[in-house]
């Protein structure tokens, strides 16, 4: 089977989320067998689903960075959240995408969360309301650095490094003080260098 979904997406009725080969005899008993193991809500939950959790947190920091509010530290302080929530999830073991018999063979393919995306759904919507906040922008590449340390893969490290150049690009297009930019680059570069350093220590 091939789940051409994963947990926390949005299906409408009629939707073929679902992909059996060879095709079945009788269809409507396979949908019927297999909507067993399946759990649908009318919203999307934690269970199963790290993103969820995560877009709650960057929900309060869009919210603290709207130009209404205008609150960066309420977004630093959502920064030190997601950092403690990432550095144990960069500890774990994610699920794989394919599901194997005893003897081998793949019985199922589905879409996961994958390192990347959790990253992806932490940092880039912060970094963009962020852009034109020195302070914000420091203090998530003082973030990755931090969470360099607990990585175990390289998926893990190529991805906090390319967020780094993210954040240091975007600062460096709109921020105008000069002793900003400084602040900003010296803190890319501890945070490139803590990445790779952790990379050598594995």
């Amino acid at each position: 089977m091939r789940l051409e979904f994963r947990a926390g997406d949005f299906l409408v009725q009629g939707d073929r989320p679902i992909l059996v080969y060879p095709k079945p005899a009788d269809p409507v008993r396979a949908g019927k067998d297999i909507e067993r193991f399946l759990v649908v809500g009318s919203e999307r939950t934690p269970t199963q689903d790290l993103e969820f959790a995560i877009r709650h947190l960057v929900e309060v920091a869009l919210r603290a960075l709207s130009p209404g509010i205008n609150d960066p530290y309420t977004a630093v302080a959502v920064v030190d959240r997601l950092r403690g929530c990432l550095s144990r999830v960069m500890a774990c073991r994610l699920p794989a995408e394919t599901v194997r018999d005893r003897a081998g063979r793949v019985r199922l393919w589905r879409r996961t969360t994958t390192y990347t995306g959790i990253l992806d759904a932490a940092f880039h919507q912060i970094r963009q309301a962020a852009s034109e906040k020195p302070a914000v922008l420091i203090h998530m590449l003082e973030a990755i650095a931090r969470i360099a340390d607990h990585t175990r893969l390289d998926e893990q490290r190529a991805a906090l490094a390319r967020h780094a150049r993210l954040i240091c690009a975007a600062g460096e297009r709109t921020l105008q003080e000069p002793a900003d930019r400084d602040d900003l680059l010296r803190s890319f570069r501890l945070a490139i260098t803590a990445v790779e350093g952790a990379a050598r220590s594995k």
